[in-house]
């Protein structure tokens, strides 16, 4: 991950995951969170650019509840060999906050 997304105001980064085993590209997923709202975005090219360069925030991230990125996650890392640097337990382990629990009822 090479922006530097925690330097927005109020974002947390929940964390990133990536194909592994890639020469001179790369493939990555990307999860913020903002208040109890979570923005995910995935990238991928040859070396040049960076990963997520051209991403501007929130314009080219999808947004939802916490069970939302996750099931994008999962949807993402399908077929690849991925390390998900613990994004994955993040996210099973979070907090559902009001914004998941009214999109659930």
């Amino acid at each position: 991950m090479s922006f530097e997304w925690e330097k927005l105001p109020d974002v947390e980064v929940v964390g990133y995951a990536y194909e592994l085993d890639l020469e001179y590209q790369f493939c990555e997923f990307l999860v913020l969170r903002k208040s109890d709202v979570y923005y995910w975005a995935s990238d991928s090219g040859c070396s040049c650019p960076t990963p997520f360069e051209y991403h501007s925030f929130p314009g080219d991230f999808k947004s939802g509840n916490v069970i939302d990125a996750l099931n994008a996650l999962t949807e993402w890392s399908k077929g690849g060999k991925i390390e998900d640097n613990g994004l994955r337990t993040a996210l099973m382990n979070a907090p559902t906050g009001t914004y998941a629990l009214k999109d659930a009822a």
